[in-house]
């Protein structure tokens, strides 16, 4: 864990700028009710704010830590909602002002958890506004921010192959931050090159997370396709074999076969997606 998005001015609750009461009688951040007024928030700081009319909106930015190369991502909070609180929070990418997801609570009070998946240096904003017209009211945020520990990152495409050595296995994580639109999750794709001797080759994809189902597409130096396996059932392990392998160093990508996961979402019990904490394991082998 660790890492900080820009810094807070001082004032009430975590916020900048001026120090009149408002309609909660706590001073506040105002004007922060669009992206080129938005208050810069520091990750895993607790901050209390009020939506005090129909058209307040709180508009928050951050900045994932550069220094981790894999990304990361962060698991958001809105708690000590007001009784006749009812939450509205829009997640946005200041790469291209892109609307990554919305989600709201219709029922007063309730707490609102959230998650989504961030990529080193790009900024990002959250927006709480009110979903169903009852106001004044207080909210506490929190976005806690957790660094995905991938040593082989980056590696999302064939030129950014790493090395890995033949009977010996590695730990990786499928993960990939929200950058701009459209999300197609490429970046979920990791390509290593192993070199091989001549004869057979198996290379086994192993604990996948239980929200991917995995894919692995073999190349040869020449960079033609060899031979692909995958499966259709998430967390399944995947096994791709290959037969008269010449000699030479060859490139392989694994990926989901089924598609980018969401980026953004509803943290049920603030739990995040699988692939977001559980390691694959990857072991290429020969005889």
């Amino acid at each position: 864990m660790g890492g900080q998005g820009g810094g807070v001015l001082p004032g009430v609750g975590g916020a900048a700028g001026s120090s009149a009461l408002g309609p909660c009688a706590i001073a506040e951040a105002e004007p922060n009710d669009t992206r080129d007024f938005a208050t810069p928030y520091v990750l895993n700081s607790a901050i209390t704010a009020c939506i005090g009319t129909a058209t307040d909106m709180d508009v928050y930015s951050f900045t994932a830590p550069v220094t981790d190369a894999a990304g990361g991502y962060v698991l958001l909070s809105l708690t000590n909602v007001g009784a006749t609180g009812t939450v509205d929070v829009a997640l946005f990418s200041a790469a291209d002002n892109s609307s990554i997801n919305e989600l709201f609570k219709t029922d007063g009070g309730a707490s609102l958890f959230a998650y989504l998946a961030v990529a080193p240096g790009v900024t990002y904003r959250i927006q709480v506004s009110d979903f169903g017209g009852h106001f004044p009211y207080l909210y506490t945020m929190k976005a806690a921010y957790v660094a995905t520990a991938d040593m082989y990152e980056p590696n999302d495409t064939k030129d950014t192959a790493k090395p890995i050595a033949v009977a010996t296995p590695i730990t990786a994580f499928f993960s990939a931050g929200y950058v701009s639109d459209p999300y197609l999750g490429e970046a979920l794709a990791d390509w290593y090159s192993v070199p091989l001797a001549a004869g057979p080759v198996t290379i086994k994809l192993a604990n996948a997370p239980t929200d991917i189902s995995g894919d692995i597409q073999l190349l040869d130096p020449e960079g033609m396709q060899v031979n692909e396996a995958y499966t259709i059932t998430n967390g399944a392990n995947v096994t791709l074999t290959a037969d008269a392998m010449t000699a030479g160093t060859y490139t392989f990508q694994v990926s989901p076969f089924s598609g980018a996961p969401r980026v953004a979402d509803e943290a049920v019990a603030m739990v995040p997606p699988d692939h977001f904490t559980r390691p694959y394991t990857l072991t290429v082998t020969q005889p």
